[in-house]
């Protein structure tokens, strides 16, 4: 008497697990067949769907270009030497002696990359060099400069602990370090990130408005097929989807042309850049964002733009049928 009961609970089993299993290959199918049929909505209107990836990519390329900018900027104060403007300043009675000596000492510092000594006379030709001035008209008895140490620090360097240490040093008569600029240049660093973030911010509350509204209005022009899909038993996820994967290719399409903006923008302004980046003696390009940010784009916008969509298909669809 077990045996029958056993074989009957057994292939009700069965019979679920087949059930589900068929449910799930039809979810499948459908799923493929909304992916790729909301493609081909959106290739048979190519105007009005081209004009709308336009928009969306155009409002990507700002913030997108923005953000490679500050980036570079900001990899390019990290990489050069910002620290050539720590000054020594021996005592005026040292000798040359004394001060080539000193310079030896300091070098073989860890915290001092380089150290490059300027006697009297070449401190005197520069300071009157840059003033315009021709010629000293000062004698070496005459000259009141002392000798200095251009002291170029390690990148990992404490300078004001260096600073300190080298005050320590008997003729060593003062240490200028012009940390100032330093200051400013982070701070104007950190202003660009944070101006990079706030247009990116708005400009994709703008990517998302787009893509809802452009969702709106396709529901809109397929009220009618919609209307007799629910009047077959459709739900509002079976009606939804097609209209959020068209969402999801929206986004993905704004993607990749913003990324071919950015390329092409680059590639406009490179010979102009590379001219200015000679002229200060720096190495400066503009380079495309790498494979897997790109791709970290491509597949984020595609989910903004899904969001979108299901905004705009559900704030339609839940006047007529009840959420799933």
């Amino acid at each position: 008497m077990a045996r029958p009961r056993k074989n009957k609970r057994s292939s009700q089993q069965v019979g679920r697990l087949a059930v589900a299993g068929d449910g799930f290959r039809a979810w499948s199918r459908h799923h493929g067949y909304s992916f790729f049929s909301s493609l081909g909505e959106l290739i048979r209107r190519p105007v009005s769907a081209g004009m709308t990836v336009v928009v969306l990519g155009l409002a990507l390329t700002l913030p997108l270009g923005l953000f490679l900018v500050v980036g570079q900027i900001s990899q390019l104060t990290q990489g050069i030497d910002r620290f050539n403007g720590l000054s020594v300043f021996l005592e005026t009675s040292v000798t040359e002696d004394e001060a080539i000596r000193l310079s030896s000492e300091l070098s073989t510092w860890s915290e001092i990359l380089a150290v490059d000594p300027i006697s009297p006379a070449e401190g005197l030709t520069e300071a009157l060099g840059h003033l315009g001035v021709a010629g000293t008209g000062f004698g070496p008895e005459d000259n009141p400069l002392p000798w200095v140490l251009e002291v170029s620090p390690a990148m990992e360097a404490n300078l004001e602990a260096l600073s300190k240490r080298l005050m320590e040093e008997t003729a060593i008569e003062q240490v200028i370090v012009d940390l100032a600029w330093l200051a400013r240049l982070d701070l104007l660093i950190h202003l660009g990130e944070r101006v990079v973030y706030v247009v990116g911010v708005l400009l994709m509350l703008a990517f998302l408005f787009v893509i809802a509204h452009s969702i709106r209005m396709e529901v809109h022009h397929r009220r009618h097929q919609i209307e007799v899909m629910a009047l077959v038993g459709a739900t509002p996820a079976f009606i939804r989807r097609p209209f959020l994967y068209s969402g999801f290719w929206f986004g993905v399409s704004a993607a990749i042309l913003a990324l071919v903006f950015v390329v092409l923008a680059g590639w406009g302004v490179s010979a102009p850049l590379r001219g200015l980046a000679d002229s200060y003696q720096i190495s400066l390009a503009l380079n495309a964002p790498s494979v897997s940010a790109s791709l970290g784009l491509i597949l984020g916008m595609g989910c903004l733009g899904i969001l979108g969509a299901w905004v705009a298909v559900s704030q339609q669809l839940s006047g007529a049928w009840p959420r799933d």
